[in-house]
């Protein structure tokens, strides 16, 4: 028992970690949308990540996306002084036979004022940065 508490407690002096509310777009493959994947196997390179504050509250938009196309996202947030990381998938359950290009929304709330880089992770590679600061 000693173990648990103790990790915990490094868990939690490490920075907040917790999962968010993720929203997400309807399927963009027409001609320009596609524009975004390479024709060598569809890589993904127009993905952008930008960012919003809205009082102490920061959403985080994943634009052009390569994602499945029926997705069931969700987001970890890891909050660590002014660094947040979210990672971010596309399918937590079972995923279909298609790929789609959209846009996503991770909804980060209560944040202190201050300044903040924000790296955004697709399962598990970087997507982009953006730098917010929260009155």
């Amino acid at each position: 028992m000693p173990y648990r508490v103790s990790l915990l407690l490094a868990l939690l002096l490490a920075g907040a970690c917790t999962r968010t509310h993720v929203e997400f777009g309807e399927c963009k493959n027409d001609q320009a949308a596609r524009s975004s994947l390479d024709d060598t196997g569809g890589e993904e390179v127009g993905a952008t990540v930008r960012a919003e504050v809205t009082g102490r509250h920061v959403v985080v938009l994943l634009e052009d996306l390569l994602a499945n196309c029926c997705p069931s996202p969700a987001a970890e947030v890891e909050v660590t002084g002014s660094d947040i990381r979210v990672d971010f998938e596309d399918v937590t359950g079972t995923a279909c036979r298609c790929m789609c290009v959209m846009d996503f929304r991770v909804e980060i709330g209560e944040l202190d004022p201050g300044t903040y880089q924000i790296q955004v992770h697709h399962d598990g590679a970087l997507v982009g940065e953006v730098e917010v600061t929260v009155p």
